[in-house]
């Protein structure tokens, strides 16, 4: 995955400047890293140090943070005035079940619960988007679209992290073995974010106003 993820975040920067709706992604891979490499870290360091919380605290801040991006992102192209309001009121749904969940004593590092969550609430907006897609007029082929990439990496990721993580829990000593799933899907979505950057600059919005 860090590989994958390097070779991204070099993509990315290398063509920062070809699609203005993607500039966010480079910071988001970098973060990513970031996140990875601090629970690499630590974990060598042992259970005794005093920042032993960092890892599961710098998780959970990257996890509100792709949260947000994959919303703005998503609600970057949606123009429908329903499906939008939609998603603000997911997002708060969201962010209530957070608050309701670190209330009953959730030690604040990493909780793998909270990702669950994130999986869950992230599937509305990505499917309407891809509803938005089909019943709006396209002015150029999907495959020359980045968002289309971009959500279908982050629908892919999602969905297929809620029956991993459910996984996680039931593990046992297969923990670790399950959640390096993870890693392959996040590698996955770094491909497509790849792909999405390989796409022709675009002069104009990707969607027909949709009602």
């Amino acid at each position: 995955m860090v590989l994958v993820e390097t070779i991204a975040l070099a993509v990315t920067i290398r063509y920062y400047r070809r699609h203005r709706i993607l500039r966010v992604f480079p910071y988001y891979l970098a973060f990513s890293l970031l996140e990875v490499w601090a629970g690499f870290i630590f974990s060598v360091a042992g259970t005794h140090t005093p920042l032993k919380h960092a890892p599961g605290i710098i998780a959970n801040i990257f996890m509100l943070f792709e949260y947000t991006l994959c919303n703005f992102f998503i609600l970057s192209q949606i123009s429908s005035k329903g499906r939008r309001k939609a998603i603000y009121i997911n997002s708060l749904i969201f962010v209530s079940v957070l608050v309701f969940a670190i209330s009953k004593n959730y030690h604040f590092a990493y909780q793998a619960t909270f990702f669950f969550f994130e999986s869950i609430f992230l599937l509305l907006p990505c499917l309407l988007y891809f509803y938005e897609l089909f019943v709006s007029v396209q002015p150029a082929p999907l495959k020359d679209q980045p968002s289309f990439w971009v959500v279908t990496g982050f629908l892919f990721l999602n969905a297929c992290s809620i029956p991993m993580l459910m996984t996680v829990a039931r593990a046992g000593q297969y923990h670790a073995a399950v959640y390096s799933l993870n890693y392959i899907l996040y590698s996955i979505f770094s491909i497509l974010l790849i792909r999405a950057y390989r796409c022709p600059p675009q002069n104009r919005p990707v969607h027909a106003p949709a009602r």
